[in-house]
């Protein structure tokens, strides 16, 4: 954390270079380690914010900090800039960023909802089909054969279609299409309980 921090403060304080600055945490934000994007960023952020090199004033570093705050107001943590950003700063100032941070706290938000209903929903179609298949449970022994080949099951893997014929998963071609019969079912009616 220490080095990058001080790479950052050597590009926008010593070298003013504050395109170079937002590269170099892009580049080193997207390795493979602790120190993230968003840290990096932040890090920038309070260097420019917190920069006394001109007597106390970092006027020079507003521009980039806030080109910073809008060109990556996905990336940064709106908590942790609001906790540096100098209370002077009117709301108007800051509301590119307010806004872009607002629209993507609102997309991870719903975009979490969502995949939470979805796997709800997958779990109880799931709880759903196991119903069905333990309703009426299928029993093999060792008498039982494939309708199609003829041969014994020596395995726990069989196909098992809505008409109650049973065969091996490879002598079934089509999930859906009864091997023995050319029989057409649909794939919701195959969930269905057998009578």
């Amino acid at each position: 954390m220490g080095d990058h921090e001080k790479a950052l403060n050597i590009f926008a304080t010593q070298l003013k270079d504050f395109k170079g600055a937002e590269d170099y945490c892009v580049r080193n934000g997207k390795r493979k380690e602790n120190y993230s994007y968003n840290n990096l960023l932040h890090s920038l952020l309070a260097i420019y914010l917190t920069s006394d090199l001109s007597g106390g004033k970092n006027d020079e570093f507003l521009v980039p900090a806030l080109d910073l705050l809008n060109s990556h107001a996905t990336e940064i943590d709106p908590v942790k800039a609001i906790e540096i950003i100098p209370a002077h700063w009117s709301v108007s100032v800051l509301e590119t960023f307010l806004r872009g941070a607002l629209r993507s706290s609102m997309h991870k938000f719903r975009s979490t909802k969502m995949e939470k209903s979805l796997t709800k929903a997958d779990s109880i179609q799931k709880a759903e089909t196991l119903y069905t298949l333990e309703k009426h449970p299928l029993k093999l022994v060792q008498s039982n054969y494939c309708c199609v080949c003829k041969k014994p099951f020596t395995d726990l893997k069989f196909a098992w279609y809505p008409n109650d014929v049973v065969t091996h998963v490879e002598c079934g071609r089509l999930e859906n299409v009864c091997p023995l019969t050319g029989h057409c079912f649909s794939l919701q009616k195959s969930l269905q309980p057998r009578s």
